[in-house]
C-alpha cells in the first residue's frame, strides 16, 4: 500500500497567484496562495515589499530586507545568502506582529472566541547540510474563551519557544512553553528521515503546577476550592512512524497535597498525594489521601 506525504494529503491542489511582479525582482505585491485543504478552501493573502544586493563576482546576496504581510500578520526580515553556487549557506532572521482575529479570517469559523495581538519570531542560519532553526511565539495578550467551560483572559502568559536542526539524514528538535504557571520543556528526534517509518523519540516534563491555577480558567469551577500541585513528565516517548506496533512509552504524574472542596464542604478531600507510573503496557497507581 503507497503512502502519500502528508503535504500532498493537507494540499492536494496548492495554487500560487502572482500579480503585480516586476520584472526587476526586487518588489512583489499580492501574492495570493489559494488551498483548499482538508478543512476547507483556504486563501492565504501575502504581501512583500523588499529590496537586496546581488554581487556575482562575491556569489552572495547582501543585505536583503523585506518587510510585508501574511494573512494578518505584519513581518519584516533581514539578511544574506553566500556561496550561491556551490555549498550555499544563509542567515535570516524575520519577526512579526499582529492579531490574531485577522489571521482567523483565512480558516473557518472555530469553536473558540480568540481576540487580541501576537507576535513571532524565527531566526534560520545554516547551510544545506546543516540548518539551524529557532523561533517563539507569543499569545500572552490574545483572549481564549469557550463560553461556560473555558476562559484565558488576555495577560494570561502563553508562549512557546523552539529549536530545529536540519540535516539530510537527523531533526533534533527542542521546546518550552508556558500556559498560565504551567511550564513544559521537551526534546528529541526524527532519524533516518528517508525511510518511510522515520523512527520518533521525545520526552518531557512539566514544573509543579498549581491546580488552583488552573481550575480559575474554567467558569464551570466557580465556588470549588482546590490546594495543591501535580507534575508531568515523559521519560520516553518512541516510534517509527506509520508503525503503532513499535510505540514505546514511559512516564509519570504524581501530585503534591491535593485538596477540594466547597464552602459548604471546605475539605471533601485533602492531602491527596502519590504517582501513576505508566508504559505502554502497564500503569501502577501509589496514592494517599484524606476524606
Amino acid at each position: 500500500e503507497s503512502v502519500k506525504p502528508a503535504s500532498e494529503m493537507l494540499f492536494p491542489d496548492l495554487d500560487v497567484l502572482l500579480t503585480n511582479v516586476s520584472l526587476m525582482g526586487t518588489r512583489a505585491t499580492e501574492i495570493v496562495l489559494s488551498c483548499p485543504t482538508v478543512m476547507g478552501d483556504m486563501k492565504f493573502p501575502f504581501t512583500m515589499d523588499g529590496h537586496f544586493m546581488v554581487r556575482m563576482q562575491d556569489d552572495e546576496i547582501r543585505n536583503l530586507k523585506a518587510r510585508g504581510s501574511f494573512i494578518g500578520l505584519a513581518l519584516q526580515a533581514e539578511g544574506g545568502v553566500k556561496n550561491l553556487t556551490q555549498n550555499m549557506s544563509l542567515e535570516i532572521k524575520a519577526d512579526g506582529k499582529g492579531s490574531i482575529e485577522d489571521m482567523l479570517k483565512a480558516l473557518p469559523a472555530l469553536p473558540v472566541a480568540l481576540k487580541g495581538p501576537l507576535t513571532t519570531d524565527l531566526s534560520v542560519k545554516g547551510t544545506m547540510e546543516k540548518l539551524d532553526i529557532s523561533g517563539t511565539l507569543d499569545m500572552t495578550g490574545v483572549l481564549i474563551e469557550s463560553p461556560g467551560t473555558f476562559v484565558k483572559k488576555a495577560g494570561v502568559p502563553l508562549s512557546a519557544a523552539y529549536t530545529f536542526v536540519y540535516s539530510p539524514s537527523r531533526w533534533p528538535f527542542a521546546f518550552k512553553g508556558r500556559f498560565a504557571s504551567a511550564e513544559i520543556q521537551g526534546k528529541g528526534a526524527l532519524s533516518d528521515v528517508d525511510r518511510l517509518d522515520t523512527p520518533f523519540a521525545m520526552s518531557l516534563s512539566t514544573n509543579d503546577i498549581p491546580l488552583a491555577d488552573m481550575m480559575a480558567l474554567s467558569p464551570m469551577t466557580t465556588g470549588v476550592q482546590t490546594s495543591g500541585s501535580l507534575k508531568f513528565r515523559l521519560d520516553n516517548l518512541s516510534m517509527n512512524l506509520g508503525r503503532m506496533e513499535t510505540l514505546k512509552m514511559a512516564g509519570a504524574l504524581s501530585t503534591k497535597g491535593i485538596g477540594v472542596g466547597t464552602k459548604e464542604f471546605p475539605e471533601l478531600m485533602s492531602s491527596l498525594t502519590g504517582a501513576a507510573q505508566f508504559t505502554e503496557k502497564t500503569a501502577n497507581l501509589d496514592y494517599g489521601f484524606k476524606l
